[in-house]
């Protein structure tokens, strides 16, 4: 009977490999949703400092293993809802200012008046950046989780697509195209899609595509059916609804008021009165270095901790392998790798040369039991006799004082690199 060795290929690098295209679909993602968002309200870039975090939360989640995903997700959830607490005036003011500018393009699209949300005189830019920390850390969780539930990205989207509706006010074309190819990103075929399927999908989103091109093309303008359906289901969920007429009411005309000599305007605060651009991204910088240091802090330690684990892993690969021979041979190996590093000469010789130096390094009975464990690696290696529990409690055995002996001869910063370095 013969009996060869056995190589499993584990599907790390496939795993690896498939988290990058989930990054960049939910950065995405998440860059397509809050680039409608501020489009529809006319924020330009004032939002953008604060939504950073959420952005690199989203693109950050797809590349972290299960366990410090989770640890990710705990964090973030933690962060949002103590910067709510703590902050909540200033989130409270911020969100109904953010609310009322959406309002506002609203109005000036539509024929409808809202009751705006009370918000303080002084609410502002500080305001609205304290609101979109915690909804950009929300919206970055959720992002993340899009790539792997196709719910979560379709709920997105036509949350999206709703409340656009619902408002009347469609973002610009650029965020539009943006957000078309976000949501095409989890529909498309990879290389691990059957070629039928990867065919219809191809097919389904062209047609997706060219239908979206004929309405567009067919109907420009406004379908004036669908703007009256729109005006009637707005009114039948509107708490209060205004009608214009032909004939308004005058307004009473206000009591003169007394002048006192003040000045009853404020004047605009602009970035050329506040020392230009350069100033506007001082006071940034602050902001932007400490999400950068929360985000490395966040992720770093994870990924380097994957790592380790993962290389760790590979080095101790088959040390409890059921092959007895497999076993013995990765336990040798294991225990001659130590012996190196802790200075056993590293020339490329048959094993049987390192017997005397072992016995002089490090200890004779050391020596001793490497003699006789080494007939039990070339039995292994070159030979496809089965080996037993015997053989491989005494690999074990030559393996457990190879190590002790290699890192008892070791001072703290060499046995630093053998553990997270070169994960032995």
């Amino acid at each position: 009977m013969t009996q060869g060795v056995l190589c499993t290929v584990g599907d790390g690098a496939a795993t690896a490999r498939s988290r990058v295209p989930r990054a960049l679909c939910a950065a995405l993602l998440y860059g397509a949703l809050w680039g409608c968002l501020c489009g529809m309200a006319f924020l330009s870039t004032a939002g953008v400092p604060a939504l950073l975090a959420g952005g690199v939360l989203a693109a950050a989640l797809p590349l972290l293993p299960p366990r410090a995903r989770r640890l990710a997700v705990l964090a973030a959830l933690l962060f949002a809802a103590g910067w709510t607490l703590f902050r909540f005036s200033a989130v409270r003011e911020g969100a109904c200012y953010l609310l009322n500018r959406f309002f506002a393009a609203s109005e000036a699209r539509q024929a409808y008046t809202y009751a705006l949300l009370p918000v303080a005189e002084a609410t502002g830019v500080a305001e609205l950046r304290a609101a979109l920390v915690p909804l950009g850390l929300v919206t970055g969780l959720l992002a993340a989780a899009a790539p792997r539930s196709r719910a979560v990205h379709a709920g997105l989207l036509a949350g999206l697509a709703l409340f656009a509706a619902w408002l009347g006010v469609a973002p610009g074309t650029p965020w539009l195209a943006l957000l078309a190819a976000a949501a095409a990103l989890p529909f498309l075929p990879d290389a691990a899609t059957p070629g039928v399927t990867a065919a219809l999908c191809a097919a389904v989103l062209f047609l997706a595509a060219l239908a979206a091109v004929t309405v567009a093309a067919l109907l420009p303008g406004e379908d004036a059916r669908l703007s009256a359906w729109d005006e009637s289901a707005r009114d039948a969920l509107a708490l209060h609804t205004l009608a214009y007429t032909d004939r308004p009411e005058e307004a009473a005309p206000p009591p003169p008021r007394a002048e006192t000599g003040q000045t009853f305007y404020r004047e605009e605060e602009t970035p050329s009165a506040l020392g230009g651009d350069g100033e506007v991204w001082r006071r940034r910088a602050p902001v932007l270095l400490v999400i950068v240091l929360f985000a490395l802090a966040l992720f770093v330690p994870a990924i380097l901790s994957d790592a380790l684990r993962r290389r760790r892993a590979r080095n101790r690969r088959g040390l409890d392998d059921p092959d007895g021979a497999v076993c013995v041979r990765a336990m040798f190996l294991y225990a001659m790798r130590h012996l190196r590093f802790a200075g056993l000469c590293a020339e490329n010789l048959p094993y049987s040369h390192f017997a005397s130096e072992i016995g002089t390094r490090f200890s004779p009975a050391l020596r001793a039991e490497f003699e006789r464990v080494l007939p039990l690696w070339q039995e292994a290696a070159y030979s496809a006799h089965p080996l037993g529990d015997a053989q491989r409690a005494a690999m074990r055995a030559f393996m457990d004082d190879a190590v002790s002996a290699a890192r008892g001869a070791l001072n703290r910063r060499q046995k630093f690199l053998l553990t997270y370095y070169y994960a032995l």
